[in-house]
């Protein structure tokens, strides 16, 4: 499973952030590799259609799911079209905290 969670800053310890469009970073994490890397949010600095960017360069890397505190309706309908699941942590997680999560 790849898991791909929106962060403020490239490190296991960055909260997920509230705003998958304008996060700073993606945080991914592959569970049957162990493979983790951060990339730079492409969508950050653009003036529109920033989630779709961000949502279509998530899918490049075959996420399955995707962490975030929202998701604008134009990237739910494109990630319901990929199969990326969608969660919205009902606390304040880091990104670590998560993948310990999936790992139960």
């Amino acid at each position: 499973m790849i898991i791909a969670a929106a962060l403020s800053e490239n490190n296991l310890n960055s909260p997920v952030d509230v705003h998958f469009s304008r996060c700073n970073w993606f945080g991914i994490y592959n569970s049957i590799t162990k493979n983790l890397d951060f990339i730079v949010n492409p969508g950050i600095s653009m003036d529109e259609d920033a989630g779709l960017k961000s949502a279509e360069i998530l899918v490049s890397h075959s996420v399955n799911v995707a962490v975030a505190g929202r998701f604008s309706a134009k990237v739910v309908e494109l990630f319901r079209k990929a199969n990326v699941q969608m969660v919205i942590p009902e606390t304040n997680t880091s990104f670590l905290e998560f993948i310990n999560l999936i790992k139960k």
